[in-house]
């Protein structure tokens, strides 16, 4: 048997993302690009905020930055494994955001709680929409 009359399994269909996609997506990303512009614009806050929670403050910049990085990889949504890290990254962020709020009684746990349901129905439309584009 030649390798010309071997045939390669077709790809499946490319399913476009639906409405719920980009709506919970978009809001999801939004909130990660607010937080990762406002350290831009007000650096001083920014790491204020973060020696308040306890954390070091140079984690401000790279912390922005990978926010940015990720929202840029499910967006383009490409990438299969970098967006499930970028959506892990963004889950342990969220948890250590609740942690220490909760820590230091601050209403603002009740923002990354929000998050993390944010977070649970943006995982769940990709889940979906990856699902139906390999089962297609």
């Amino acid at each position: 048997m030649t390798t010309s009359s071997i045939t390669r399994p077709s790809a499946p269909p490319a399913v476009k993302p639906g409405r719920s996609y980009w709506i919970v997506t978009g809001l999801f990303c939004a909130v990660f690009v607010f937080s990762a512009l406002l350290t831009f614009v007000d650096p001083v806050a920014a790491r204020a905020e973060i020696r308040h929670l306890e954390f070091p403050a140079y984690w401000a910049f790279p912390l922005a930055f990978l926010k940015l990085a990720g929202v840029a990889v499910i967006l383009a949504g490409r990438w299969r494994r970098l967006t499930t890290y970028a959506f892990a990254g963004f889950l342990f962020d969220m948890m250590l955001a609740f942690g220490a709020h909760v820590a230091h009684s601050e209403m603002k746990a009740f923002q990354a709680a929000a998050g993390l349901l944010l977070w649970a129905g943006a995982v769940w439309v990709d889940y979906c929409r990856f699902d139906r584009e390999e089962t297609a």
